[in-house]
C-alpha cells in the first residue's frame, strides 16, 4: 500500500469512528514502520505506551518501508 492508500485508510476509520460518535482511535503500528509512524504523526495521532516486539536474524515479519496498520503485536 502506498501513502494515498494508507491516507484513504485511515479518513475511512476516522469517518466510521465520527459516524459511530467515538472521538479517539487508537491503533498499534510495527515500531520499524516509520512510514507509517511519520503518517500518523503527520495527521495529529501521538504515541502512547508502547509494546514492542523486538527480532534479531533473517526473514523478520514486516518489510519496514510497508505501510502496516494491525494488531499483530
Amino acid at each position: 500500500m502506498d501513502r494515498a492508500g494508507f491516507d484513504g485508510l485511515l479518513d475511512a476509520a476516522e469517518d466510521a469512528a465520527r459516524a459511530a460518535g467515538k472521538r479517539t482511535i487508537t491503533t498499534r503500528i510495527p515500531g520499524s514502520c516509520w512510514s507509517a509512524y511519520r503518517a500518523l504523526t503527520e495527521r495529529g495521532y501521538r504515541a502512547s505506551t508502547a509494546m514492542l516486539r523486538m527480532k534479531a536474524g533473517e526473514n523478520l515479519d514486516y518489510d519496514s518501508e510497508a505501510w502496516y496498520c494491525d494488531d499483530r503485536l
